[in-house]
């Protein structure tokens, strides 16, 4: 029975040895996941259960905020505040991706956002930016 017990538990442990896997960059800058050690530069290996949500720390924020340039970049966003520009866009700005407040507005005209920053509000109607306020502060 000893031996059984033994041979079910080695088997358990070779099963999670081969379950092993490790992310990696490929030539195009891209994240892969393979079961190999990568041969680059970077040899991290995934956790044994991969979250489906981000966690909230450090490295997942960095990984967040590459992934949101490299896509701010491939699309052309602008890099200030444009009249115009989408929403969307406005997380393609650093010092503009956390405002202090939202507020929206609801009506039979559509829909309007304040985002309230340190020294400026930005205005959207339907999406897109309408205007921009300096605030002065004496």
């Amino acid at each position: 029975m000893r031996a059984f017990l033994a041979a079910i538990a080695l088997q358990a442990l070779a099963t999670g040895a081969s379950a092993q896997a490790y992310r990696c960059t490929d030539a195009a800058g891209g994240t892969t996941y393979q079961s190999a050690p990568c041969n680059g530069p970077l040899v991290v290996p995934a956790p044994a259960s991969a979250p489906t949500v981000l966690d909230p720390g450090l490295a997942d924020r960095r990984r967040l905020a590459a992934l949101t340039e490299a896509a701010c970049v491939k699309r052309g966003a602008p890099r200030e505040p444009v009249i115009g520009m989408s929403e969307a866009d406005l997380s393609c700005i650093p010092q503009y991706r956390i405002a202090s407040a939202v507020n929206e507005t609801r009506t039979a005209a559509g829909r309007r956002v304040q985002y309230v920053f340190p020294l400026v509000l930005l205005y959207f109607s339907e999406g897109r930016l309408t205007a921009i306020q300096a605030i002065s502060r004496p």
